[in-house]
């Protein structure tokens, strides 16, 4: 009895102490990394990860706790385009825990998520997304279980607050892509297959992947139709001029 109520008052303290982050005038990116640290002692997890929602979809400015800047380099440059779970709970919005299969063929699990140990999955999303808006992700290993019904009510109520009270301030603005990648992206906005791109720029596939990857994280899109949009909406204006630094290509 006296260890359920230490726990148990240790919890609260914690809650508490959330709570004061929340309300917190700190910077966000310093807020996410004291919510990140407090939620995997609530939650008896070992990973966090927080984006914010940029133009297509979830894949902004990520902070991490337990997840080094290659892993997470790594998910932005490859994995999040093989990456099946974060979209699918994300359209969910709230709160949603997943354990994906632990002999999973799939790429993104196989490779990413079970290479670094990451078993027990739950994470929040936004109700109302919008450009600016922080989701938060918490990973346990394969022993620490599944999470429960009321973690899943925990991480709920404090991504609700933070939906509340954090506000979402974005500024669109033109992103200075290299000259190859804002070539790229012209081409990928006309139509243009991966083939015929590499045959205009004499590039190899390879290559070319690596200027869309480069070219997806800047802009935070997921794919050739994000990228596209932007170049059409962002960097040609309407009498054609492009609008990005052109600083780069001196």
């Amino acid at each position: 009895m006296r260890v359920t109520s230490a726990i148990g008052r240790a919890k609260e303290g914690t809650l508490l102490e959330v709570m004061e982050i929340v309300q917190s005038d700190a910077a966000l990116d310093d807020r996410r990394l004291l919510m990140g640290q407090k939620l995997l002692e609530l939650l008896r997890a070992e990973v966090f990860v927080s984006y914010t929602h940029g133009p297509d979809g979830p894949f902004s400015d990520p902070v991490g706790v337990n997840l080094g800047a290659a892993s997470i380099q790594a998910y932005d440059d490859h994995f999040r385009f093989v990456d099946g779970i974060t979209p699918a709970l994300s359209k969910r919005m709230g709160a949603v825990r997943v354990s994906p299969p632990r002999h999973s063929k799939d790429e993104f699990i196989r490779d990413f998520l079970h290479q670094r140990d990451m078993h027990h999955g739950m994470n929040f999303f936004a109700r109302t997304p919008a450009p600016g808006k922080v989701d938060l992700r918490v990973w346990r290993d394969r022993s620490a279980g599944a999470f429960s019904d009321h973690d899943v009510r925990l991480l709920e109520g404090v991504g609700g607050l933070i939906e509340r009270l954090w506000s979402a301030t974005v500024t669109v603005a033109p992103i200075a892509l290299t000259p190859r990648e804002r070539e790229v992206a012209g081409l990928v906005a006309e139509g243009m297959s991966d083939q015929q791109i590499c045959s205009v720029l004499r590039i190899t596939l390879p290559t070319l992947r690596t200027h869309l990857s480069h070219a997806f994280a800047k802009v935070g899109v997921q794919n050739r139709a994000g990228l596209a949009a932007y170049y059409v909406r962002i960097i040609i204006n309407d009498d054609g001029t492009d609008m990005t630094d052109r600083r780069s290509w001196v």
